[in-house]
């Protein structure tokens, strides 16, 4: 091994780059420029089912058969532009109940090209996590990811996913069979509402 090798590989151990998950983590990317964006997320499983985990290298990615976009242990390959969100998600049995309900919600033409199912993947994912921290049973109780305004607990400041499409319809609304992506604005407090 060259020396200039060995130099590459000990900083890459020390400074890992943002290509790889944190154990037991999932990471949002936004991969691309203007024409070729895309939103997924990759999640590391390597410390489950002896290393073997039933849902490695899958890449949650709306409205696509693509699965090329996360390697083994939540590897990037898609070539990230950005690193969006870090987030826990119950690994691989809470990945898939989180895939199967934002699959369900988005899936209209384009949708992997916006960021509404990555955001969505995200926020259900942070109420799977806090579930398993609490130990308590999945409830009923609105949550924020849950597409649902609560006026007793949220608003646009503390849940914009949600409540955004109410405070400003015209820009926000969630698409479901159109392929109009709302503005990433409508994902912060400001909800296009400069």
């Amino acid at each position: 091994m060259s020396p200039l090798t060995l130099v590459v590989l000990c900083f890459a151990l020390v400074f890992p780059g943002p290509s790889l998950a944190a154990e037991g983590q999932c990471t949002a990317y936004k991969r691309g420029g203007l024409l070729h964006m895309k939103h997924y997320v990759c999640c590391d499983n390597c410390g489950e089912n002896d290393g073997a985990p039933d849902c490695g290298q899958t890449t949650y990615l709306a409205d696509s058969t693509e699965r090329d976009y996360c390697g083994s242990c939540g590897e990037d390959l898609g070539d990230a532009r950005e690193t969006v969100g870090m987030f826990g998600c119950g690994g691989c049995t809470g990945q898939a109940i989180v895939s199967h309900r934002c699959d369900k919600r988005y899936v209209y033409a384009g949708a992997s090209f916006c960021w509404l199912h990555s955001k969505c993947f995200e926020l259900r994912c942070q109420k799977v996590a806090q579930d398993a921290a609490l130990e308590s049973s999945p409830t009923d109780q609105p949550y924020c990811g849950d597409s649902h305004c609560d006026k007793h607990r949220e608003d646009a400041a503390s849940c914009p996913f949600d409540c955004c499409p109410l405070r400003n319809p015209d820009e926000c609304r969630h698409p479901y069979h159109c392929s109009k992506c709302p503005p990433l604005c409508c994902a912060e407090t400001g909800c296009c509402l400069d």
